[in-house]
């Protein structure tokens, strides 16, 4: 199979073979090829790979390990309910069409140079958000944070059903 990091408008960052079928290590080497850690990670997998991830790379997903909050008894009762809302407003100048801003970068994998944020969450896609029976992971939510709730969650998904007509071509591959 494949592994694909896009963003929200089907863009494709990245492809790679798997090297185990649902590894999070496959996922965690594409975000540790790039030149700068993205702010949000949305997988069908987050609490496997947020672990993975932190221990490969120190702090890779913080805060929180790379939940929407800190963990506290009202945040997960108000992340059930579906009533918490936790503003991210560095998000929103990811979302613009201007040109990044012509400041000196941060020579940082974890500085994302247009957020100007070290933020990095790992949420589940909104399809897959009740996989796990920990309520704590209910503060994983894309809906937790008002800057994510129009982006389309299921646009890997979406590519991989694509991508699949081709899967008998792409299995008998062989190296040159």
């Amino acid at each position: 199979g494949l592994a694909t990091g896009m963003c929200p408008h089907g863009i494709i960052y990245s492809l790679k073979f798997v090297l185990r079928c649902e590894s999070p290590r496959d996922y965690i080497d594409i975000l540790l090829s790039l030149k700068y850690m993205p702010n949000v990670t949305i997988v069908d997998m987050a609490p496997m790979l947020a672990n993975h991830g932190n221990k490969r790379f120190s702090n890779l997903f913080s805060p929180s390990l790379g939940r929407s909050c800190n963990v506290t008894d009202a945040n997960v009762e108000a992340a059930l309910k579906r009533q918490l809302v936790v503003p991210k407003p560095y998000l929103q100048r990811t979302m613009m069409t201007d040109p990044p801003p012509s400041q000196p970068i941060k020579d940082n994998f974890l500085f994302h140079p247009i957020s100007k944020s070290t933020e990095h969450l790992c949420l589940f896609d909104r399809f897959h958000e009740l996989n796990s029976n920990a309520d704590i992971e209910s503060l994983r939510r894309v809906g937790n944070i008002p800057e994510l709730m129009n982006i389309n969650t299921q646009v890997v998904e979406q590519f991989n059903g694509e991508i699949n007509k081709f899967s008998y071509f792409l299995n008998e591959m062989k190296p040159i």
